[in-house]
């Protein structure tokens, strides 16, 4: 059924009202344009009907009214003259619903609503201003809960997958590029100057808005806040833990802003916990839990009560194959710790392969390498000598974006896993695969990323969560 719709408009605002009602209107509405001077528009179809004479004339506007007319807008320069207009209708009618411009009710009524001219105004200005979110106002509550961002240069978003960012009560519904929209998919990058459509709770977005805009030196968000080490008594010795939880320190210290959580699991000793807990600042906390409960179940509870980022462990415990699974589930980056020391560490290496999978870590490789104030190596390792030229120059490009040092190794002769296992001070980046989650591993002759580091412990190792 078409709706028949009443319009009084006089004055710019009302002429360029009615234009863009003409752009957007549907086959479902029908309109009566009532105006003092006729306005020129020339994209109007056949649902509008002009009539020009003066609408404040109570016996020419009721003469024009009929029981089919449910709604009425009046947008006129005079808000005197609105008024006027408005008190014909209602005479008319009590039940019509009436929206005016103006910024005064002339009396109580239910089914008016005021559309003010100022803060339609100011609203327009706020988002001309750069690094203001543009929130909703013609659909939804209008409270910012549906919000468009432009990702800037050096955004920790940018070069992801969508698939990689964690989306809780919020979520990435469409993307725009070049004047196109594209629906979101998880294996679908996002690219600086690339516009998010954003839905979600407004108080979550505001923060998610904050993360899209703010450059390096964000990681582990946008997978999570903190950093959370595990450390498992009954497998790993007192060496070990006291390692880990020196090298974490070191990371703690270069990732600012973010909260540590030592977590000892299956603790005997007081005396050693009594230690531990020294360390204990507004920034670090010690969980110890005497008893533990499976680890697969510890590291799901901690993504949400934790919100861990960044799970640091060593060998015996990554290497469970139960525990890879739940890692690479919950989409959290695995610090994989080894014999080295994060002190004498000398750069951040990433593999290239064949594919697009270290270009989708590429962005993550830069914000940790300027946060540990490291250049960032690229071993392109190509035993037929088809150097990956493409993928080479995508680095280039993002280490003049973060003002990066990069340094490429192009070899076609000695495995990257034998390289690394030749160069402990460098901290190895991989992408974090479905492929790491298989029970067996195959030693450090496969040149597959995803399996590659997994049975040797050497320096430490980098695992990024990607959407293939």
């Amino acid at each position: 059924m078409v709706r028949k719709i009443l319009l009084v408009l006089d004055g710019a605002i009302a002429t360029d009202f009615l234009h863009n009602l003409c752009e957007r209107s549907t086959p479902y509405n029908s309109y009566l344009v009532i105006s003092k001077e006729p306005i020129k528009t020339s994209n109007a179809g056949q649902d509008f009907e002009f009539f020009v004479f003066d609408p404040t004339s109570p016996s020419k506007l009721l003469n024009l009214l009929s029981k089919d007319i449910l709604d009425a807008l009046i947008v006129m320069e005079n808000y005197t003259e609105g008024i006027e207009v408005y008190h014909i209708l209602r005479s008319y009618s009590k039940r019509m619903a009436i929206v005016l411009l103006g910024d005064k009710s002339p009396k109580e009524d239910k089914n008016l609503s005021l559309v003010t001219e100022i803060p339609l105004v100011a609203a327009h200005f706020i988002e001309k201003v750069p690094n203001i979110p543009i929130i909703s106002k013609d659909i939804g509550i209008h409270k910012g809960e549906i919000m468009e961002v432009t990702i800037p240069f050096g955004s920790s978003f940018a070069y992801r997958t969508i698939g990689s960012i964690t989306q809780k009560k919020w979520k990435i519904v469409a993307l725009y590029r070049e004047g196109k929209m594209m629906l979101a998919k998880y294996s679908l990058t996002m690219q600086p100057n690339d516009s998010l459509l954003l839905v979600g709770e407004p108080s979550v977005l505001l923060e998610v808005y904050r993360s899209i805009k703010e450059e390096s030196g964000q990681f582990p968000f946008p997978f999570g806040k903190n950093l959370v080490l595990y450390c498992d008594c009954s497998v790993e010795s007192p060496e070990d833990v006291d390692s880990a939880i020196s090298e974490s320190l070191f990371l703690h210290k270069h990732f600012k802003g973010r909260k540590l959580y030592i977590r000892i699991l299956h603790s005997s000793t007081p005396e050693r916990v009594r230690k531990i807990r020294t360390l204990e600042t507004s920034k670090l906390e010690v969980i110890v839990q005497y008893f533990a409960a499976p680890l697969t179940q510890i590291l799901q509870d901690d993504k949400t009560k934790l919100a861990s980022g960044l799970v640091l462990m060593r060998q015996n415990l990554f290497t469970k194959h139960d525990v890879r699974k739940t890692l690479y589930r919950l989409n959290v980056p695995v610090l994989r710790l080894g014999d080295s020391h994060f002190e004498s560490m000398q750069g951040c290496a990433v593999v290239l392969d064949d594919g697009q999978q270290s270009e989708k870590i590429s962005a993550v490789a830069f914000d940790v390498a300027a946060q540990l104030k490291q250049p960032v190596i690229l071993y392109d390792f190509a035993p037929n000598l088809q150097y990956h030229t493409k993928t080479v120059e995508h680095f280039d490009s993002l280490a003049k974006i973060f003002k990066a040092r990069l340094n490429v190794i192009k070899t076609g002769m000695e495995n990257p896993i034998l390289w690394l296992m030749s160069h402990s001070e460098i901290l190895g980046i991989f992408p974090f695969t479905e492929e790491m989650t298989n029970r067996q591993f195959l030693g450090p002759f496969t040149t597959h990323l995803g399996k590659l580091s997994l049975d040797f412990i050497g320096s430490h190792k980098l695992f990024v969560p990607i959407s293939v």
